[in-house]
């Protein structure tokens, strides 16, 4: 789907703003593929804003993959302080929302990030991610 495809359904979404925040953050994946790092985040902000206030559970799994999203930006950034906040986050979010996929994209860039760094990771079972993604 193309991101011109993915700006004209965000419009006709506005009644809903979860809706929203997910074509929001298929819009940030989009421009993430082409290296567009600077558009995919103010892809995931403008997804963030949607869904900011909002405690529905649908909502609290919007945010937690817009923040994952957010996490990997800044790890494949080199910005991994930031993207380690930003994964920590998104796995809270993942998990009080039973999301799956955006928790093994929080725990990739918390890996990453803390690689980058130079740090262990003592806290993480690596076997976590990939069980994740084989469901």
């Amino acid at each position: 789907m193309s991101v011109d495809a993915l700006r004209r359904a965000t419009t006709l979404l506005e009644a809903d703003p979860v809706a929203q925040a997910h074509v929001y953050a298929n819009r940030a994946k989009a421009r993430m593929r082409s290296g567009a790092y600077g558009r995919a985040l103010r892809e995931t902000q403008a997804g963030l804003r949607r869904v900011e206030s909002l405690d529905a559970i649908e909502a609290v799994g919007a945010r937690a993959t817009l923040l994952a999203f957010r996490a990997e930006i800044r790890w494949q950034q080199g910005r991994a302080r930031e993207a380690i906040r930003l994964a920590e986050a998104a796995v809270a979010d993942a998990e009080r929302a039973n999301d799956l996929p955006a928790l093994a994209i929080a725990y990739t860039a918390l890996v990453g990030s803390y690689q980058l760094l130079g740090e262990p990771v003592f806290f993480f079972n690596d076997t976590a991610t990939t069980e994740i993604y084989t469901e």
